[in-house]
């Protein structure tokens, strides 16, 4: 789906195209001729989906939204990835150095795009990979971990704490994603693999407990973790430090507010 706006409050402008297909002549020639960036977001999230049709849209398809980006003469690609490619956490918190070792294909369909589209890409053009963590906004995947909790803690249903209560992560609130593409759009000197995420994470048992008080729930936290005490544990904390540097990105939102915004969906 591409999609453009303009200042002058002109009819805004949509069409879809397919692509997991190699985009036609007659459907490019609809889009305008004044695109200044494209933002790529289209894939397969299903982990469960066939391998053919995971590389046919994660990587083919970043191919195709790449040829179209070219032949309309856009200098600024915005390909959104996501931080998990690190695969095994080596170190912490996790910069855009940090090894890659994806350890899933969907994790390395991911990583293959932004290695194929950095190769592709022309001089002229400025890549940019944003590595994002869990996005929470009013509508998100209802079978990750947050609405997950979130329904249950609705409807007084008791929270079970799965894997290790101790795993932490930074979320990221979409309206922090949609500060940094326009903070990358007015930088040119903005290019290459940025991690954009919440300036703290928490840990899975702290989120239930977060949501619990919230909502005001009756809920209770069933401890099925699995770990062995002073183990090590995953923890997901994301650097940001290299976007502060090259656009002077900052979260705007601590993730108590976010919470607060996703709770009124």
């Amino acid at each position: 789906m591409f999609g453009t706006g303009s200042t002058d409050k002109k009819q805004d402008f949509y069409t879809q195209i397919d692509l997991s297909q190699p985009p036609s002549a007659t459907e490019i020639e609809k889009l305008p001729n004044d695109l200044d960036c494209l933002i790529h977001c289209a894939a397969i999230t299903d982990k469960s989906a066939s391998a053919y049709d995971l590389a046919k849209v994660n990587i083919c398809g970043s191919i195709n939204a790449l040829e179209i980006a070219r032949r309309k003469n856009i200098k600024l690609f915005i390909n959104i990835s996501g931080i998990t490619v690190v695969g095994n956490i080596l170190e912490t918190p996790i910069t855009e150095n940090h090894p890659c070792s994806p350890t899933s294909f969907y994790l390395q369909t991911k990583l293959s795009a932004e290695q194929i589209l950095s190769h592709l890409s022309r001089q002229d053009m400025r890549m940019v990979h944003l590595r994002i963590p869990s996005p929470v906004g009013l509508e998100m995947l209802s079978k990750t971990i947050l609405p997950i909790f979130i329904e249950h803690a609705r409807h007084n249903r008791s929270i079970t704490l799965v894997g290790d209560k101790r795993r932490k992560q930074n979320f990221l609130d979409i309206r922090d994603l949609a500060k940094a593409i326009v903070q990358i759009c007015k930088n040119r000197n903005a290019s290459g693999i940025y991690n954009i995420a919440s300036s703290e994470p928490i840990s899975n048992e702290d989120l239930a407990k977060m949501i619990i008080s919230k909502t005001k729930s009756a809920s209770k936290i069933i401890d099925n973790s699995d770990f062995v005490e002073h183990s090590p544990f995953e923890e997901w904390t994301i650097s940001t430090e290299k976007a502060s540097k090259d656009f002077d990105f900052k979260s705007n939102f601590s993730f108590s507010e976010t919470l607060d915004w996703a709770l009124k969906g």
